[in-house]
């Protein structure tokens, strides 16, 4: 059975709205959420900010910041042992700048075995 290969992947324009559509229903509903605002909104929200919004706030900012320091120092690690170390085995490496880009396209095509 072959498969398709990466780069062509039949999308129409329809399915493509309807899952850009689909991923921006949350952003729209908290937009919209906006629009009804009153006193009792406002109310809420100052009371929150009194309490629990600095907290909410103090925490996404530490989890921000630990998963910074994570990404920076897994991607440095990995990225350290493949430019230094020569791995055993099959290995594949694309260069984005490469002349001949769509050639190495369609040999890593043929490595991971889309075009048999």
């Amino acid at each position: 059975m072959r498969r398709p290969s990466l780069y062509s992947l039949p999308l129409s324009s329809a399915s493509l709205a309807a899952v850009t559509a689909l991923l921006l229903m949350p952003v729209l509903m908290v937009l919209a959420s906006w629009l009804q605002w009153d006193m009792d909104s406002a109310a809420v929200l100052r009371e929150m900010a009194q309490t629990v919004l600095p907290d909410y706030a103090a925490t996404s900012v530490l989890l921000c910041l630990m998963v910074g320091i994570g990404v920076v120092v897994l991607g440095s690690g990995t990225a350290l042992a493949v430019s230094l170390f020569d791995f055993p085995g099959n290995y594949f490496r694309i260069g984005l700048g490469r002349r001949n880009f769509g050639e190495v396209l369609e040999h890593l095509d043929e490595y991971l075995g889309l075009h048999k």
